[in-house]
């Protein structure tokens, strides 16, 4: 885990996730990074881990490295191990011998099918470069240093801006899976949760929010975007109030008479942009089939 300070970070403009007065809110550092905060608790801890993992995967002999990032096996010693019990069992006939060598093997092709889901599923999240310190604390964050876990007030994940490259980037929040908290959640937060958005269960998502590029729209900003809070998602409880989303979001900033002189209909942009997106979405379908 690398540990340093970082200055000259400033609060993310337009922020759409996450956003609570008694949280403390996504940074933007230049010249391309966002720093993340981390929680305060076990799950600050668990993310930082899967990021760490999924890192230590893409590295050159990601096998051997993550076998060592999980507390298992070297490869060089696997391969000894491998070559004298071979000899050993082929020598004797020796049935606990045999099951020794076949629990080693299988725990190695475990860790190299776990390394190579992690390599593939760099494809699909932002570039990470470690955790970073930044002393940008609000009046209502924690006032906690430390906490048991280790994580403090000041612990931010240092990632990669997939915005940066936009001009006027929109984006959408979404929360995806049939429930939002974590199997060993007490009742009352499970309960919590489902009334958040009951209809969670059934679509399997929920908007969580947004931000589009809409200058004409009265409610735009003073920079062209509209902002769809928490709330919004929440109240889109039948399927065609989702769809009218999407389709919101989908059709943005298109004036129809500009488009004329564009390649291609508003139909055929936003087809364009659709069509990428849901190519993604089914390969990492196929990743969580994998």
């Amino acid at each position: 885990m690398l540990y340093q300070s970082k200055s000259g970070a400033q609060q993310m403009v337009g922020q759409v996730g996450g956003v609570s007065v008694h949280k403390r809110p996504l940074l933007t550092l230049d010249p391309d990074y966002v720093l993340k905060p981390l929680q305060l608790d076990h799950r600050g801890i668990r993310e930082i881990g899967f990021y760490e993992a999924v890192r230590t995967a893409c590295q050159q002999g990601s096998v051997q490295s993550y076998a060592a990032f999980m507390g298992g096996i070297q490869l060089e010693a696997t391969q000894a191990l491998d070559v004298l019990a071979m000899y050993i069992t082929l020598s004797l006939g020796d049935q606990s011998l045999t099951d020794s060598e076949q629990s080693i093997l299988n725990s190695w092709r475990k860790l190299k099918k776990e390394a190579e889901l992690l390599r593939r599923l760099q494809n699909y999240t932002a570039l990470y470069y470690g955790v970073v310190e930044h002393n940008y604390i609000p009046s209502t964050a924690p006032s906690e240093e430390k906490t048991p876990y280790g994580v403090s007030v000041h612990s931010h994940l240092l990632l990669q801006d997939l915005t940066c490259h936009f001009s006027k980037p929109c984006v959408i929040d979404i929360k995806i899976g049939p429930q939002s908290y974590e199997p060993d959640a007490p009742d009352e937060k499970r309960a919590r949760e489902v009334s958040k958005y009951p209809q969670q269960t059934e679509f399997g998502f929920r908007i969580v929010g947004m931000r589009i590029y809409d200058p004409s729209h009265e409610d735009a900003c003073e920079n062209g975007f509209r902002f769809f809070s928490k709330e919004f998602g929440r109240s889109l409880s039948a399927r065609d109030a989702l769809k009218s989303a999407f389709r919101t979001y989908f059709t943005a900033g298109i004036n129809t008479s500009q488009a004329k002189d564009m390649v291609g209909t508003p139909s055929t942009i936003r087809t364009r942009s659709l069509s990428n997106i849901l190519t993604q979405i089914r390969s990492i379908q196929s990743w969580f089939d994998d």
